[in-house]
């Protein structure tokens, strides 16, 4: 594995409000990454963004259902990038 160096930085926002009974949130999260390998001479750029979504009822003094809708995203790590050889 060459020697190499992440970075990374993200910004989120999460929002949340009553209505009634039902209590809607909601998320959203942007994030850059980047990776680069001197002895590769290679660089390598990764942004996205990320979401969610959900409503939940209060249905008792303890309880609570809801349901949530979610998109992520998982950039590749510097191994998964660089690394050469034979690979399982």
């Amino acid at each position: 594995m060459p020697p190499n160096e992440t970075d990374r930085i993200g910004v989120f926002l999460f929002e949340e409000a009553e209505l009634g009974e039902v209590r809607l949130q909601a998320g959203t999260r942007y994030e850059v990454q980047e990776v680069s390998s001197l002895a590769l001479a290679q660089e390598r750029h990764f942004d996205s963004l990320s979401g969610s979504v959900g409503l939940s009822w209060g249905i008792g003094e303890r309880a609570t259902l809801g349901r949530a809708a979610a998109r992520s995203v998982k950039f590749p790590t510097a191994e998964e990038l660089f690394s050469n050889g034979p690979h399982l």
